[in-house]
């Protein structure tokens, strides 16, 4: 089944999101012959337990400007969780693949980020294309409300200021789950779409949806997957157990306040058995 563009848009909340590459600006006529991403392909994998599976692959032109010895790309990896508090998900990047063979890597984690370096530093990659691909797992990160759980995926938010030619997106639900909403929101194309060309197409299968540009996507492009289904499904585990793991503090101040409570009933109690004496 395929929708058009304007399809009922649902909540946004961004699993991956944050910049890669600075990059000056340049001339637009140059980008298409220049350092950009030829193809994009990510995979996205629900589990049932709340797990995220993503699997990126994209190739790369390389001319020695932007990639010199790899791409680096950065990720958010926090969000806000119950009573507002800060939580993160997770993610752990479990493989790095050049051309088909293991590729160097180095995670640095910062606050509520994660980056991913990726190269050598002794070794200038060859002026040609190269095609890599990255695998991680992350938690869950989306909301509950209404008696559906809702979330968004923020697809090229670590390929800031980078052109890309052609991008596809497949996202993949447990088996028998099925969206109740879907909205791809997709800007920043190297030219306006037209009536009858949006510049994406989406198809919905099931517990499948892929969403498949039609032109090239410019330097300031966002590309949002954001998607709606039943809570009752799967990933139903409170996300209060993570609060407690990630904000140690909070039971802390808890079972202080508890005993605090105690004390106070217990000298409210004294003193009212003694003015019962007198």
């Amino acid at each position: 089944m395929r929708f058009p563009a304007s399809i009922p848009a649902g909540l946004v909340l961004a699993l991956f999101l944050g910049p890669a590459w600075a990059e000056e600006p340049r001339d637009p006529a140059a980008a298409a012959t220049g350092e950009r991403i030829t193809d994009l392909q990510v995979d996205y994998l629900f589990e049932r337990g709340g797990v995220i599976a993503m699997e990126q692959t994209f190739r790369i032109r390389v001319e020695g400007e932007l990639f010199k010895r790899g791409p680096v790309l950065n990720f958010l990896t926090v969000f806000s969780g119950p009573a507002g508090l800060t939580l993160d998900t997770g993610m752990e990047i479990e493989a790095v693949l050049r051309d088909g063979k293991p590729e160097p890597y180095r995670v640095e984690k910062g606050s509520g980020f994660l980056s991913l370096l990726i190269g050598s530093p002794e070794v200038e990659l060859e002026h040609r294309e190269h095609t890599y691909t990255v695998t991680s797992r992350s938690g869950a990160d989306w909301r509950q409300a209404g008696g559906e759980f809702a979330g968004a995926v923020d697809v090229t938010g670590s390929f800031p200021q980078v052109p890309i030619d052609r991008a596809e997106i497949k996202l993949t639900l447990p088996e028998g789950v099925n969206l109740v909403k879907f909205s791809p929101v997709l800007n920043g194309f190297e030219e306006r779409p037209g009536a009858d060309d949006a510049g994406f197409e989406t198809i919905l299968q099931s517990n499948k949806v892929t969403v498949r540009t039609t032109r090239a996507l410019g330097e300031n492009h966002s590309v949002f997957l954001n998607l709606t289904w039943p809570s009752g499904t799967f990933a139903m585990q409170s996300q209060w157990m993570k609060v407690l793991q990630q904000h140690p503090r909070i039971p802390l101040a808890a079972f202080s306040g508890v005993l605090l409570l105690w004390a106070l009933v217990i000298i409210l109690v004294r003193a009212a058995d003694r003015r019962s004496r007198t």
